[in-house]
């Protein structure tokens, strides 16, 4: 299993930690600063090559420095280009354009944190590492990265606090129900830092005391932390900052969580959103190509193997044809001509109960017009004997006249007849009557 890679931005070198099964290995990369050259970017392609990573992309982790972040009101904002609007929001919170950032919110009930950084400050870097092939999947502030590296051991309801030493700051993260409210990044004097947590508990409104989660924090800030309202401080002893953003980062990579925050958005979009997933797609399109080859070569086999079970058919039947009427033309349907003789001598021999029983027009005619009620008068204008069935077309006084003969008729066992159709002409009423020989049999046709 590859590792997931994470570049980590600091204030001196540049650091690639690599995480594999919740172990986090850190190195030094030879780049510094907030600049990155194209022979940078070629030597740390190099080494993401080297430790066999960033298939599925890569994790920019920035420094706080880089960051802005604020707390807003959500409210009265349109649900249609809803992004759109909290940037200009946020943009009253910043000493900066709207136009100049790439912002992503982290959204709870009616606020919102947003955190922005310049598009110009990252749009270099990402640029310089495509271009080198390193793919950058996710970008965020490595304080948050290492907060959800905490997800497990944060309240899952209620306000807390996580404070983490990270590049020689002091990373504060207000909760609210596990999810980032609020983000002060502080100097390393545990002055600022509890002024900031006991205006943080204000703002909360909780009276009871709230929990901290501390990660590298020295021992007096967290003394001085805990005098804050009987706080109840947690310290992270088994685990540093930095394995916190390598902790936090895999688990997005691979989507089995949506990040907090991902500035690889808008301005900062990949020019190939997917890069990531593209070998799996072209494998994907491959496997799709070679099943549908499959199948075509197995329908064309399916084909030609009955063509050829066919064919011996034909050859079978003319042979039979050849057998029963020597020195004849073999026809071209010698299946239909076989199945009509059998048909026409079976009737001849009178030994099958299959064969059709025939009567004659004028039998069936008679059969009709002896169920015919007398006193009636009846005008018949079409009268159609078929070998399974009749019809009656005429015109009577009144509909009872029409129902008569249609019960008359229904009288004979050996007539199966449907109820009348009547229409109101001008003083007669038309009628139709179908109906069926019960003992009829369909006639063989002999071609």
């Amino acid at each position: 299993m590859a590792a997931d890679l994470i570049i980590l931005i600091c204030s001196e070198a540049w650091q690639l930690l690599s995480a594999r099964d919740g172990q986090v290995a850190a190195e030094d990369l030879s780049v510094s600063g907030d600049r990155l050259d194209r022979a940078a970017a070629e030597q740390i392609a190099s080494v993401v090559r080297k430790r066999g990573g960033g298939g599925r992309g890569l994790a920019l982790a920035i420094p706080s420095g880089w960051a802005l972040a604020a707390s807003f009101s959500t409210e009265n904002l349109p649900r249609s280009h809803r992004h759109q609007a909290m940037t200009y929001r946020l943009e009253e919170q910043l000493p900066l354009a709207a136009e100049e950032l790439t912002a992503d919110f982290i959204e709870h009930g009616r606020t919102a944190l947003g955190i922005a950084v310049r598009s110009d400050r990252l749009s270099e870097i990402l640029f310089e590492l495509e271009a080198a092939g390193v793919f950058v999947r996710l970008v965020c502030p490595a304080a948050i990265l290492a907060v959800q590296g905490l997800r497990d051991r944060l309240p899952s309801s209620g306000p807390s606090f996580a404070v983490i030493v990270l590049d020689g700051r002091v990373e504060l993260v207000g909760l609210r129900d596990g999810r980032p409210m609020s983000w002060e990044s502080l100097p390393p004097e545990p002055t600022g830092l509890v002024a900031a947590v006991r205006a943080g508990m204000l703002s909360a409104g909780e009276d009871e005391p709230l929990p901290i989660l501390t990660c590298e924090l020295a021992e007096r800030p967290r003394r001085e932390l805990a005098a804050v309202g009987d706080a109840h401080v947690d310290a992270v002893a088994d685990a540093s900052a930095l394995d916190l953003v390598g902790r936090g980062a895999p688990a997005v990579l691979a989507g089995r969580m949506r990040p907090w925050c991902n500035l690889r958005r808008d301005r900062l979009a990949p020019a190939d959103r997917l890069r990531p997933v593209r070998a799996a797609l072209t494998a994907c399109a491959a496997t799709f190509l070679m099943l549908l080859v499959a199948l075509i070569a197995a329908a064309a086999w399916r084909a030609s193997r009955q063509e050829a079970l066919a064919e011996g058919y034909r050859a079978d039947q003319a042979a039979v044809f050849r057998k029963l009427y020597p020195g004849r033309a073999v026809p071209t349907a010698v299946h239909w001509r076989l199945e009509a003789e059998a048909r026409r001598l079976s009737g001849l021999r009178g030994g099958s109960a299959e064969a059709p029983t025939r009567r004659s027009g004028l039998e069936r005619l008679r059969e009709v017009f002896a169920r015919l009620p007398g006193g009636i008068a009846v005008q018949v204008l079409e009268l159609r004997i078929e070998p399974t069935g009749f019809l009656i077309e005429g015109r009577v006084k009144g509909h009872v006249d029409a129902e008569r003969i249609a019960s008359s008729l229904q009288e004979s066992p050996a007539l199966e007849v449907d109820s009348p159709r009547t229409e109101r002409l001008p003083k007669v009423v038309a009628f139709t009557l179908t109906g069926r020989f019960a003992d009829a049999r369909e006639e063989w046709t002999v071609p």
